[in-house]
């Protein structure tokens, strides 16, 4: 957090998502006026049908949706 500043609005505290193709989560939080973001993701290895492809385009503009996003800062 740059000084002299706090957050005054952020995402949800919690992205997940839990599925065939992808496994993801995204955290934020406050901690000692720093805020603090953790990314997790992971993609199974495995072969999968031409057919499965829309759904998993999906779900990772779903990802990256959550990962860009704004947070509104104020001075103290």
């Amino acid at each position: 957090m740059p000084k002299g500043y706090r957050v005054i609005t952020k995402s949800d505290s919690q992205d997940k998502i839990d599925a065939r193709f992808i496994s993801y989560e995204a955290t934020q939080q406050l901690q000692n006026g720093n805020l603090l973001m953790t990314f997790q993701f992971q993609r199974p290895t495995g072969r999968y049908n031409a057919n499965d492809y829309p759904t998993y385009q999906e779900l990772m503009e779903q990802v990256q949706s959550s990962m860009d996003h704004e947070i509104d800062l104020q001075t103290n």
